[in-house]
């Protein structure tokens, strides 16, 4: 016997073959539709928008739309002014960002440069942005900052080689 499951962008047939077991729950998951609504969250504004919503979400708190979040908590330098660790990864369709915090460890207000955050992005920044919650904008003594570095997926960086093969 088949079954045809017809939804609003695809149609699905499964084929039964009936045994003498125990009833079972088949699930069937199509994840090009969440991808499509990711797609659909990173290409709806421009570039730079896109980034903006990308970041703010992050910062706040929150995942972007249908992104993925892996937590990696991981020390990743651990100077005699400042220590920075990588805290999260949210992975998209086009795009991943990293959360980072820093800390300083001195008794003297910092200022981060974007620029040396750069070295901590496995592919090219899209985007890095630096939030110190505070309005001096400057990494107070003992405080912590949120980094949020942008890079295209990597997924999304093998098939574009792939496809100019």
């Amino acid at each position: 016997t088949e079954i045809f499951f017809i939804t609003e962008t695809n149609t699905y047939s499964v084929a039964l073959h009936p045994k003498s077991i125990d009833s079972e729950t088949i699930i069937i998951n199509d994840f090009r539709a969440e991808k499509q609504e990711i797609l659909k969250y990173e290409t709806e504004d421009n570039y730079i928008t896109t980034l903006s919503k990308i970041t703010e979400s992050v910062l706040k708190g929150g995942t972007p739309q249908g992104y993925k979040v892996k937590e990696r908590p991981k020390k990743l330098k651990d100077l005699k002014d400042i220590s920075v660790s990588y805290v999260n990864l949210y992975e998209g369709v086009l795009y991943s960002a990293h959360l980072l915090e820093v800390k300083n460890k001195t008794k003297e207000a910092l200022i981060l440069n974007p620029k040396e955050f750069i070295a901590y992005a496995k592919d090219s920044p899209k985007s890095i942005s630096i939030y110190y919650d505070n309005e001096v904008n400057h990494l107070l003594p003992l405080g912590y900052a949120k980094v949020v570095i942008i890079t295209k997926t990597k997924k999304e960086t093998k098939d574009k080689k792939w496809k100019k093969n």
